[in-house]
């Protein structure tokens, strides 16, 4: 069942969904990756770091009530190939889980367009019957008749509405005939037949652009009475820039001034304009000086890949739901692999997101279908004589710092094998792909999980400790640590981090150094205990 959504929820928007992906959904990413185009649910966003804490910010203030600012409009700008859809599906997915949240992608193609129309058009006949019948029955006690004439004299006072528009209100909610609801909702909605607007003796220049202001300003205010929110993206902004016609571009600019200079009366909706950098917009400058210096204020760039910290965090994404999805392991190839993705010619020098993933899916599909079979060897060979001749030289820290999260689990398992042991307890199984151990301690049982993730949340950990077995076996639970974590209240969950693990690893190590207890040992790998020391 879905639930609704608060501020808290906004801050997992980016997480990683890796986990609760089926094997559908990641054959289905993975195709996408490798047609260069962007899922329709995304699973995963790197880079974007600042970005994608200023949008978590933003939705966060959005949802919660108390420091919501009313309407909120950004622009999103970002060089072709950017990963600017990635981005922006990203979002919609993650909001369109709950069932508060009416959140649509609109794209603003070549074809001239009403943003207002575009935005009525994301509003289901449903909600606006809904609203309808809120309207009039908010204002039945207050009419000095249950007469039509009194009732919509009373909607137009008391919303301070046009009277056109309370006669189609209370069409739509008393009206005998649903012919007759349904043309006066395609009327609100702005998609109406010629033959209709003559059925309620309206003329063409009565549904003017303050009409439609006030139908999207009663919905959103319906909206909020009902915990209702609505997030439209308008997905290639650019093409505004190309419309012939002038008047259609200055619409476009002034319904986002009109928005912006109403953002108390429009407070449930959030939108998002999507652009590329590849259109030259200086019409949009030549048309309406004050409206670019109003969007300046509310743009922001979508980054290109600017690290190789990035580069390989984006890598490591695709990698695991490859591996995943193809139940195998390339880790023997990886050097090559990466050798080979830098000399690719779509990437030449220049990461583009676009091409970069396109790039890892085609190297990824060479070798699992044909690897090279001398390389293999020869890598191999390579690998068993490092370790042979220089294994004094490969201490754990190294070996940590370059793991995955897989081999993280593993060297985190033996650590706690150890690290039992020492303290007089008894290991009785080990698991260490499953990040599972059962130990005994004081003559009593105690199932410890191991959790590593490259992107630890709070979210992900209510997922996992939701999963473990319950019963009477005591059961500790070692996670990531991430900031959100020391606001949790989980007694059993010790949060470790690189320094505890690499500082627990070497005192273990030390012949004449004891831990004097099983809970002091986990508080050496808990970087929330003041016990924790420094190397």
């Amino acid at each position: 069942m879905r639930k609704k959504i608060t501020a808290n929820d906004c801050r997992a928007i980016f997480n990683d969904r890796f986990n609760s992906l089926s094997s559908k959904e990641l054959g289905i990413e993975l195709k996408h990756f490798a047609m260069g185009t962007a899922p329709e649910s995304p699973s995963f966003l790197v880079n974007q770091d600042e970005l994608k804490n200023i949008m978590i910010e933003k939705f966060c203030n959005f949802f919660d009530e108390n420091k919501s600012q009313g309407l909120e409009i950004v622009f999103l700008k970002s060089n072709y190939g950017n990963g600017k859809s990635h981005f922006i599906r990203t979002i919609y997915t993650f909001l369109n889980e709950y069932e508060n949240v009416i959140a649509k992608i609109v794209s603003l193609k070549q074809e001239e367009t009403d943003l207002k129309k575009r935005i009525l058009e994301s509003i289901s006949q449903k909600r606006i019957m809904e609203c309808a019948n809120y309207i009039v029955e908010s204002v039945q006690e207050e009419a000095i008749s249950n007469e039509s004439i009194a009732v919509v004299n009373m909607i137009v006072e008391k919303y301070e509405l046009d009277i056109k528009l309370a006669r189609l209100l209370y069409e739509i909610a008393r009206g005998e005939s649903v012919e007759g609801k349904i043309q006066a909702i395609a009327i609100l909605k702005r998609n109406y037949e010629a033959d209709y607007i003559k059925k309620f003796r309206l003329q063409k220049n009565d549904l003017d652009n303050d009409f439609y202001y006030n139908v999207i300003r009663i919905i959103l205010y319906y909206f909020q009475q009902m915990g209702l929110y609505l997030v439209v993206v308008f997905d290639e902004y650019e093409h505004v820039c190309l419309w012939k016609n002038s008047k259609a571009r200055n619409s476009m600019y002034e319904d986002i001034k009109l928005f912006s200079d109403n953002i108390g009366k429009l407070e449930n909706m959030f939108m998002v304009f999507a652009e590329s950098d590849s259109v030259d917009n200086t019409l949009e400058f030549k048309d309406d000086p004050a409206f670019m210096s109003r969007k300046a204020s509310m743009t922001y760039e979508i980054s290109d890949l600017s690290s190789e910290i990035e580069v390989e965090r984006l890598f490591k994404m695709i990698l695991k739901r490859y591996e995943k999805y193809y139940n195998l392991a390339l880790d023997i190839y990886i050097d090559d692999i990466k050798e080979m993705l830098n000399e690719d010619p779509l990437i030449g020098g220049k990461t583009n997101y676009r091409a970069y993933t396109q790039a890892t899916i085609r190297v990824l599909d060479l070798y699992r279908n044909k690897p090279p079979k001398l390389k293999k060897k020869k890598i191999a060979k390579s690998l068993k004589r490092d370790m042979e001749v220089k294994a004094e030289n490969i201490n754990f820290e190294n070996k940590w710092v370059c793991a995955t999260s897989i081999s993280k689990k593993t060297m985190l398992c033996d650590i706690i094998k150890q690290g039992v042991e020492q303290v007089g307890g008894r290991v009785l199984s080990v698991a260490r792909k499953q990040g599972k151990l059962e130990v005994e301690i004081n003559n009593n049982t105690r199932i410890i999980f191991v959790i590593s993730t490259d992107i630890p949340s709070a979210k992900d950990l209510d997922k996992k400790m939701d999963s473990f077995m319950s019963g009477l076996i005591q059961q500790d639970v070692l996670y990531p640590y991430f900031d959100a974590c020391k606001d949790l209240k989980y007694e059993n969950v010790t949060f470790y981090n690189s320094d505890t693990v690499i500082t627990m690893e070497k005192k273990l190590n030390i012949n004449d150094y004891m831990y004097e207890s099983y809970e002091n040992f986990l508080k050496g790998l808990d970087i929330r205990s003041i016990n924790v020391q420094e190397n």
